[in-house]
């Protein structure tokens, strides 16, 4: 059975975004620095050897130009 997380990733890839492994249930990257993909996406391989490394890993999308996604983060009580 293919993983959904990793499906979800290449299908986010395939849509232009640039996509980096996530923490589970958390906004942390699992690799040691996301400031290459602000520059230059992962490309599908990459992205197949992070899911099968962390199989559960949440999905984060770096927004900006990468991308062509700009988002507003409004946090209160």
């Amino acid at each position: 059975m293919a993983n959904p997380l990793m499906l979800a990733a290449l299908e986010y890839e395939a849509r232009g975004f640039s996509v980096i492994p996530l923490k589970p249930h958390d906004k942390i990257p699992l690799i040691p620095s996301w400031s290459p993909f602000q520059i230059e996406r992962a490309d599908r391989e990459q992205i197949g050897v992070w899911w099968r490394t962390w199989k559960d890993a949440n999905i984060g999308i770096v927004t900006g130009k990468i991308s062509d996604l700009f988002v507003i983060d409004a946090e209160s009580k």
